[in-house]
């Protein structure tokens, strides 16, 4: 089965999740993103720490010369950029999916790209789902093994970000994980729903 704009016939609605009314599940995501900040930044920084000696002082911060109001600025636009990234490489997926412009939104503790129109099947929807936080993620560490070091801060904080702001994916993708063969998905963004074929309902 391919993307379709039409629900195909013997299908029922499994699943539909909407993060503008469920509050509570918006802020549990924004904690568990966080929770998953601090180990991601830890093992990042033990890979700074062997990748490039000397990098980081003794007490984990790293050695930076230079204005520490530049060094916060660079760390905010570096965030800024890698989560502008994260929606554009899902907005890829989801044009290559359905061959039509994807949706890009900004809500307050989160961004999002979608395809409003479209009912995608699991194949499809799984990439989509999973690209940002592969590839950035891969990207990311190459780069911090060959970077000069007044890129490192701002790498660290660019990857740390991505895998925590992963975390919404994720979740989605394991509740997919859990749906009947057939699934279909469609993705408005701030909100999702999952259809099964009726005989599985």
């Amino acid at each position: 089965m391919k993307p379709t704009q039409v629900l195909p016939d013997g299908y029922s609605l499994s699943r539909s999740i909407d993060l503008k009314k469920d509050t509570r599940l918006a802020i549990g995501l924004n904690i568990a993103a966080f929770l998953l900040l601090i180990p991601t930044v830890i093992l990042l920084l033990q890979l700074v720490r062997t990748s490039h000696p000397g990098s980081i002082s003794g007490s984990g911060w790293f050695v930076l010369s230079g204005s520490t109001i530049l060094h916060v600025l660079g760390v905010i636009v570096s965030i800024s950029l890698v989560l502008i990234v994260h929606e554009f490489v899902h907005g890829i997926f989801f044009w290559t999916a359905t061959r039509t412009r994807p949706k890009f939104g900004f809500q307050l503790t989160y961004a999002y790209a979608a395809a409003p129109d479209w009912y995608i099947p699991v194949r499809f929807y799984w990439w989509i789902g999973i690209a940002p936080f592969l590839l950035l993620g891969i990207i990311g560490v190459l780069l911090l093994l060959v970077a000069p070091e007044f890129l490192l801060l701002y790498l660290v904080a660019a990857i740390a970000m991505n895998t925590a702001g992963s975390i919404g994916d994720l979740w989605i993708l394991y509740t997919l994980f859990r749906q009947p063969a057939g699934c279909l998905v469609n993705d408005r963004g701030d909100g999702i729903s999952f259809y099964i074929p009726e005989r599985t309902v």
